[in-house]
């Protein structure tokens, strides 16, 4: 629930300048470099590199499931399907930073090309999910892809996009948002 409240600054702060200020520091570097390489190094550079991964999903997930909470009765959106997805891509990214951590060979690419297309398909699945519960849950009735494409694309465009939406999703946090039903 703390993710929810943050403003839009606070959100991408924590997810650009912790790993920022990892890799100005040199700790992401030396961690690789380390001589005594092996699975420890590869847990810390893992955990290093999916901090904004693992925000954003974070923040995913909460944004999901309290807009979910707010949808009207005639809008069906399965929470489970986003919650599992997300639970997904967070395991995918780990196991895949570990291997690419411990054993990466750029020959071996190949071979990850059809996870990380499921991975962005489902990355897309979140967003389309985040997106249209906004525009339901500020509109209270039923919409159509046309109606909230502006707020899918902004997150695409995600930097830009939780500096957009936040705000809107704080404004649903506290009440103030809401629109009138419109008949």
């Amino acid at each position: 629930m703390l993710l929810l409240k943050l403003k839009n600054w606070q959100l991408l702060a924590l997810i650009f300048l912790v790993p920022l200020v990892l890799e100005l520091t040199g700790l992401g570097n030396a961690l690789l470099l380390n001589e005594s390489e092996g699975l420890p190094v590869a847990i810390i550079s893992t955990a290093a590199n999916m901090i904004p991964s693992l925000v954003f999903l974070s923040w995913a997930w909460h944004v999901g499931t309290y807009l979910h909470k707010k949808l009207p009765a005639a809008v069906k959106m399965s929470l489970t399907v986003l919650k599992l997805v997300i639970i997904a891509l967070a395991v995918y990214g780990i196991v895949f930073s570990m291997y690419s951590s411990l054993f990466w060979n750029y020959s071996e690419f190949s071979s990850w090309i059809g996870s990380h297309l499921l991975a962005m398909l489902g990355t897309m699945y979140i967003l389309h999910f985040i997106a249209k519960s906004i525009k339901v849950v500020e509109m209270q009735k039923p919409l159509k892809l046309s109606d909230y494409s502006d707020e899918f694309l902004w997150l695409i465009i995600w930097p830009f996009g939780i500096w957009k939406l936040q705000p809107r999703i704080n404004g649903l946090l506290s009440g103030s948002n809401l629109k009138p039903l419109e008949l």
